[in-house]
C-alpha cells in the first residue's frame, strides 16, 4: 500500500508525528486485510530525506506514530519501505520504478504477481504495472474501496 494519501493524510514533508491523522476508513480496511491474512507492505516515495527536510528520525516517529494509529483500532502495517530520492536521482526504488515493490516481496519471499497494490497516484499504479502486479487505485483517502474486492488473490 502506498502511505500519503492512502492510509494517512497527505501532508507535504511530513516531519511531525502530531500531524499523522488516518483518513477515513484506513483502520478498517487495513484491519480487514490483517484479518484475511494478506501482509501490509507500505512502500513510500519521501524525497523529503534526501532534500533535507526531514531527518530519518523524524521519518520514524511518523511512522511510529502511524503505527500507533492503526494499532489502537486493532490493525497493522508489517513492513514500511521508503525512497529517500529525489524524482532528479532517477533511482529504480523511486515509484513509478517497481524497486521498493522488489524489496518488500524479497523481505517477505512473495511473488509480486500474487501480491496486490494499493494506491492512490499514477506512480503507484505504473510501479506495479511494471512488474505485472495487480493493482488497485483509489480516491484520496481509499475512497469506497472494500477489502473483500481482494476476490482469489493471496
Amino acid at each position: 500500500m502506498d502511505r500519503d494519501g492512502t492510509i494517512i493524510r497527505d501532508v507535504p514533508n511530513l516531519s511531525d508525528p502530531d500531524q499523522v491523522e488516518l483518513l477515513p476508513g484506513a483502520a478498517d480496511r487495513v484491519r480487514a486485510i490483517n484479518e484475511a491474512g494478506w501482509l501490509v507492505i507500505v512502500v513510500t516515495n519521501q524525497a523529503c530525506i534526501n532534500r533535507g527536510l526531514v531527518g530519518k528520525s523524524q521519518l520514524q516517529a511518523v511512522h511510529e506514530r502511524m503505527q500507533d494509529l492503526l494499532n489502537a483500532q486493532g490493525a497493522h502495517v508489517d513492513t514500511i519501505v521508503y525512497c529517500p530520492h529525489t524524482p532528479e536521482q532517477d533511482c529504480f526504488c523511486r515509484k513509478p520504478q517497481p524497486g521498493m515493490l522488489y524489496t518488500g516481496a524479497t523481505m517477505h519471499q512473495l511473488d509480486l504477481r500474487e501480491c496486490l497494490l494499493v494506491g492512490n497516484t499514477l506512480t503507484d499504479i505504473q510501479a506495479a504495472k511494471a512488474v505485472n502486479m495487480p493493482r488497485f487505485k483509489v480516491k484520496d483517502g481509499l475512497g469506497d474501496w472494500d477489502p473483500r474486492q481482494l476476490g482469489g488473490l493471496k
